[in-house]
């Protein structure tokens, strides 16, 4: 199967919320379906950041819904949007 770069924009509960600690917390609820390769913090308005996750998985049916469903279970999100899915080429 192939592999593919996905980009989730995770919004937190609350603006208060360590983002840093959150992004630590998915990559820790993502372990063995995703490998997190990067987060950074995206400033939307009045105080409030949304965090872009980039992680790679594994092609598989169903897309990206486990993954997903995952990084809605962890404390502190409130939403996320699947920003992009590229299909990475190589082995």
């Amino acid at each position: 199967m192939s592999r593919v770069l996905v980009r989730v924009r995770v919004l937190p509960s609350d603006a208060s919320v360590d983002l840093k600690a959150l992004g630590e917390r998915i990559s820790g609820a993502l372990s063995g379906v995703a490998k997190v390769v990067r987060f950074v913090e995206e400033p939307i308005a009045f105080g409030l950041s949304a965090l872009l996750v980039d992680l790679v998985m594994e092609e598989r049916e169903g897309g990206t819904y486990d993954v997903e469903q995952l990084i809605s279970s962890v404390e502190g999100v409130s939403e996320l949007d699947v920003v992009n899915v590229s299909l990475i080429s190589g082995s």
